[in-house]
């Protein structure tokens, strides 16, 4: 929790009347799959990270219950928009899993019923990262995408197999996650994650960077 507010400090300052740079927010919430166990919150925590954001300057895009076709719409767009900013972020809220070495952030729509379909029907988080950084400005990958595994025993590389792997990124690229690499993190039992509601108490406190 600690790594992902800090990360959040860094980009957070307080908006000032003479800034003419420019920053944006992508915030993704899935939670209501339907082949796979839905998570309660990620809708809430999209919002409310997103309203912090913006709060704190950010022009937010937002994106709830997204399948595979908007998901990367959504993400091409944003790119797109989003190429004169000097910051951007993307938290995404949602289920995540990690197979043969590779990030998987799942839309509404994935099924998860064989290995050979995981690749096209799910978003890999190094296409995400490629289209987000740009050279002299500094990108924030927020994942609050461990709070379960939900890839079926039988098709992961080990039965130890759980939450997301740490990622190797290119320079001025921050990411972090819920909970360590490799783990799970809960749901919570309110209206937000423990990890949403970490980035809500701190993410504008003055002084975190």
């Amino acid at each position: 929790l600690l790594a992902g507010v800090l990360a959040a400090g860094l980009l957070v300052p307080e908006p000032s009347s003479a800034a003419v740079e420019r920053r944006y927010a992508l915030v993704v919430g899935n939670g209501d799959y339907s082949a796979i166990p839905g998570l309660t919150s990620p809708a809430n925590d999209a919002s409310d990270i997103g309203v912090a954001l913006a709060k704190a300057g950010f022009e937010v895009t937002y994106g709830i219950d997204l399948d595979l076709r908007e998901f990367w719409s959504i993400i091409q767009k944003f790119s797109a928009l989003s190429r004169d900013g000097s910051a951007v972020v993307f938290y995404y809220a949602g289920h995540g899993f990690q197979l043969q070495s590779t990030n998987y952030l799942v839309p509404v729509d994935a099924a998860l019923k064989t290995r050979e379909s995981i690749a096209a029907d799910n978003i890999d988080l190094r296409s995400v990262i490629s289209l987000l950084q740009r050279d002299g400005r500094a990108t924030v990958i927020m994942l609050d995408a461990c709070r379960n595994s939900p890839l079926p025993e039988q098709l992961r590389d080990n039965d130890r197999q759980q939450g997301l792997m740490e990622v190797e990124t290119g320079r001025d690229v921050f990411v972090t996650f819920a909970t360590a690499p490799g783990q799970t993190a809960g749901d919570g039992i309110g209206r937000n994650s423990p990890f949403a509601q970490a980035l809500l108490n701190h993410i504008r406190r003055p002084g975190l960077a």
